[in-house]
C-alpha cells in the first residue's frame, strides 16, 4: 500500500503543475502581441513564460501517469462498485 503523505504530495504537485501549466498558457495566448520581438509581461520575457509552460507541461504529464499507478486499484474497481450498488436499488 501506497503512503497517503505520499499521495497528497502528488495530488499537490499535480494541481500545482496544472495551474501554472493553465495560467502561462493563458498568458501566451492572450498577454503577448504576435510578431513584436522581446516583449515583456509582470518582467518576465516572452522565452522565460514559453519556458515555464514547457517544463510544467512536461510534469503535468510524468505526474499523470504517476497519478494513475498510484490510483490503479481505485481506478480499476470503481466500476465494478459503482455497477453494484446500482444493482442493490
Amino acid at each position: 500500500m501506497i503512503n497517503p503523505k505520499l499521495r497528497v504530495v502528488g495530488d499537490i504537485l499535480l494541481s500545482i503543475s496544472f495551474i501554472v501549466t493553465a495560467i502561462t498558457g493563458l498568458v501566451l495566448k492572450f498577454g503577448f502581441a504576435k510578431g513584436i520581438p522581446g516583449q515583456t509581461l509582470f518582467l518576465i520575457e516572452k522565452h522565460t513564460w514559453t519556458l515555464m509552460h514547457d517544463y510544467f507541461g512536461i510534469a503535468l504529464i510524468i505526474l499523470t501517469i504517476l497519478h494513475f499507478i498510484l490510483y490503479w486499484n481505485i481506478i480499476r474497481c470503481a466500476p465494478r462498485i459503482l455497477y453494484y450498488k446500482k444493482q442493490k436499488k
